[in-house]
């Protein structure tokens, strides 16, 4: 413990740069992960919780509004639904990546968890695939409520049971 406390020290004190250290029953650390980057990005999003009620379950997502000042009537916004058992990430965190893209060039986005999935109320096995179809109805209703959202410009994603949902709603 004290050659890990000496390692972080070391680390702490250097200014923008600490050596490389080998501390036995530990790998070795690159140079590359030891550089110090100061320089401060802009960010291209704001994202905040939101939960919707729908079917007595509550859903909890994610809203993304891009940094750029607010179109005249609110921003252009996705809906993306995920598939059978997944969740408002995705693998690896896909769909956070693509929320992040969309919101970078202008566009809002909200994801959200569906009944039993991800951190959502419901016990997935449980949930009848009706109640998705439902959960993206109220999903969809909340949404275009939000003051951000351009109620005239939302489009709806999906990936596998989610493609479902967004042809149900586009019907």
């Amino acid at each position: 413990m004290k050659k890990f406390a000496s390692f972080l020290c070391l680390l702490l004190s250097n200014s923008g740069f600490a050596a490389p250290v080998e501390v036995p029953g530990f790998p070795s650390i690159p140079e590359t992960y030891l550089t110090i980057i100061e320089e401060k990005t802009v960010p291209q999003e704001r994202c905040r919780s939101v939960n919707v009620q729908s079917c007595g379950y509550n859903l909890v997502g994610v809203f993304h509004t891009p940094t750029t000042p607010m179109p005249e009537g609110g921003y252009p916004t996705v809906i993306f639904f995920h598939g059978f058992r997944g969740n408002c990430y995705g693998s690896d965190g896909v769909y956070r990546e693509l929320a992040y893209l969309l919101a970078s060039n202008g566009i809002a986005v909200a994801r959200f968890d569906m009944a039993g999935c991800g951190n959502s109320e419901g016990i997935c096995d449980q949930i009848p695939a009706r109640t998705y179809l439902r959960n993206g109805e109220d999903i969809l209703a909340a949404v275009s409520k939000y003051p951000e959202v351009n109620a005239h410009r939302i489009g709806v994603a999906g990936v596998s049971l989610g493609c479902h949902t967004t042809i149900h709603l586009a019907s």
